[in-house]
């Protein structure tokens, strides 16, 4: 008899496999029945690589070594960042109540569009910008991005882009004092 072998994380998540794949026969160490045979690991079964493993320019940290930031950027836009915030701020009243948590950006050569809805109703706010480069739609987790804002404390801030699915940076509008990675979250009408 062939049998086909499952392996989890942890004995609690193999042993709930089990129960839906109908393996109850207790053996040592997997359980066993209805054609599976059930394992588990103790400890994760797969960690990061340490940064020295994809070269050793990344075993000490640098900034002029991050291999994750491009040269060159799509899109450039310097905003007010207390503006932003207080637009973020009132997306996220209606982006709590949706299941999605999203805060959606629309930038043209001019404005930024910031909007979020839900079942309870829809938000939307414009306000004037500095944008270089190509007009972009972009979704990030309403809490992702406010986090990044209440963080820092200058009036006008920089955002980059390359596309709606690739980490925006924020910056200062001179210098590099910081950085930071925003994830975005992929929408597909967006």
């Amino acid at each position: 008899m062939s049998y086909q072998l499952v392996v989890s994380e942890k004995p609690s998540v193999g042993a709930a496999y089990a129960k839906v794949l109908g393996a109850t026969n207790r053996q040592d160490g997997y359980l066993e029945g209805n054609g599976y045979l059930v394992s588990w690991c103790v400890g994760h079964l797969v960690e990061l690589a340490e940064a020295a493993a994809y070269g050793e320019q990344y075993k000490k940290w640098s900034y002029d070594s991050l291999p994750i930031l491009p040269e060159e950027w799509q899109t450039r836009v310097t905003v007010e960042r207390a503006e932003l915030g207080s637009a973020i701020d009132r997306a996220s009243l209606i982006a709590r109540e949706g299941k999605s948590n999203l805060v959606c950006f629309k930038l043209d050569s001019e404005t930024l569009e910031v909007s979020s809805n839900s079942e309870t109703g829809d938000m939307e706010e414009k306000m004037q910008v500095i944008t270089e480069g190509k007009d972009l739609t972009i979704a990030f987790n309403v809490r992702y991005i406010t986090d990044v804002l209440k963080a820092l404390s200058d009036d006008q801030i920089v955002m980059r882009f390359n596309s709606n699915v690739s980490p925006c940076v924020v910056c200062p509008v001179e210098g590099d004092s910081y950085l930071y990675l925003v994830l975005p979250v992929r929408v597909f009408n967006a």
